[in-house]
């Protein structure tokens, strides 16, 4: 593989063929030979060091997007306890913090774990797959911690979409999400 050349004012450039010592006499005074091939096109020339570096395009709103969504479905604590944070979980804790309002309303108390109507109390399962009961009005404040979660997760990407330049570091520093 040919290796490329720069020079201040020109750049840098890589010949299809080996030049010839005729071709490398026009070369402008101050030409560097020895320049490696670049690993994408994302990646600048640093002349002073002879490497490559890299240069990411600048994060876009929908990069953010992407990065608020990943985070929308990962696990989470509640009362100290990990629980399943994924799409389905989230779903299925909806669903439950819906038919545990309904049951509030129609008189469930606090403590009551069948308020469910079944014979058996009511219980979710953990991360660690423990069984945690819960009354109504505990699976309300379950719930609660995902609408929470989902509310400031939309503030925090829709703080950094409004940023000009949007930071470099939005998926990995965490100081930018709640």
């Amino acid at each position: 593989m040919i290796t490329g050349f720069y020079h201040p004012s020109r750049g840098v450039w890589f010949p299809t063929h080996p030049p010839t010592s005729e071709m490398l006499g026009t070369y402008p005074v101050g030409t560097v030979s020895g320049v490696p091939h670049p690993p994408g096109s994302d990646h600048d020339y640093d002349a002073e060091n002879n490497v490559w570096v890299h240069n990411p395009p600048p994060a876009t709103r929908d990069d953010v997007n992407a990065e608020r969504d990943r985070r929308l479905f990962l696990d989470f604590t509640y009362n100290g306890v990990a629980y399943d944070g994924d799409e389905t979980s989230q779903s299925r804790i909806r669903d439950a913090r819906i038919s545990a309002l309904s049951a509030i309303l129609g008189g469930a108390t606090p403590g009551d774990l069948r308020w469910h109507g079944q014979a058996v109390d009511f219980f979710w399962i953990t991360k660690a797959n423990a069984k945690t009961s819960m009354d109504a009005h505990t699976v309300v404040a379950f719930g609660n911690v995902i609408a929470a979660r989902t509310g400031m997760l939309i503030a925090a990407a829709d703080a950094l979409k409004a940023l000009d330049p949007i930071p470099a570091d939005y998926a990995t520093n965490e100081s930018y999400w709640p």
